[in-house]
């Protein structure tokens, strides 16, 4: 069994030399790593990054469940999975490598990295740092933007996500509160490393007033989520 598989859902309208900054900072050439593009409409050449790359339109943990289902033991061959944003620059050399010994030492079951700007700073306020070791924060939840899964649990959160009928309702808002508070539940462990940082200096204003639209749709619909599968 290999240490690490990363995984992004990709097409965001960036350039493409944006996008080879941003995939040459991750160093995927060394470790194995696949791709789902939401975007057909792209000429960039994502093969040239990615291990396998398939086409699905759809949201990023959806697309994430998407590519395990369609990738023969995906998790069965890797001890943890990143699922990362494809357009977050990781501020550190050997970022994966040094993610893996943290994981390891602290036995997490899922772990994250903080943005440069503010490693503490989260747009969430169920954030709630309860322990504070050498290394990380140990947390009851952390962002989607970077997150890093232990395979095991990965396979019981896909099997819940569809036998329970969540897919049906939960596709984007709502995806990071029932990763996290499923890992919790389950006596898994959320940490937040204090040392490794990304960045992401080229996101647009647009993107925050598209987030501000959905506010009625996180008021009605994530406290119905929460309430009926118990998370």
């Amino acid at each position: 069994m290999k240490d690490l598989f990363i995984f992004t859902s990709a097409g965001s309208d960036l350039s493409a030399y944006y996008k080879h900054k941003v995939f040459y900072s991750w160093g995927v050439k060394n470790f194995d790593s696949g791709c789902v593009v939401f975007n057909k409409n792209t000429d960039f050449n994502y093969d040239r990054y990615f291990n396998k790359v398939l086409y699905n339109q759809n949201f990023k943990f959806p697309n994430l469940f998407f590519y395990i289902k369609n990738v023969t033991n995906l998790c069965d061959k890797y001890k943890y999975i990143i699922v990362i944003d494809d357009d977050l620059l990781l501020n550190q050399n050997n970022t994966f490598t040094k993610l893996i010994k943290v994981l390891q030492k602290y036995k997490l079951g899922i772990c994250s990295i903080g943005n440069s700007t503010d490693i503490k700073k989260s747009s969430h306020d169920i954030m709630n740092t309860t322990s504070l070791i050498n290394e990380l924060w140990i947390t009851n939840f952390c962002e989607m933007g970077f997150m890093c899964i232990r395979s095991d649990l990965l396979s019981k959160i896909i099997k819940y996500y569809y036998n329970s009928g969540l897919d049906k309702i939960c596709k984007d808002f709502g995806m990071d509160f029932f990763v996290c508070n499923y890992a919790i539940n389950n006596s898994y462990n959320i940490g937040i490393i204090k040392n490794m940082t990304y960045t992401n200096p080229f996101r647009k204003r647009v993107v925050e007033i598209i987030q501000m639209n959905k506010i009625k749709y996180l008021t009605n619909i994530r406290p119905k989520i929460i309430k009926k599968y118990d998370i």
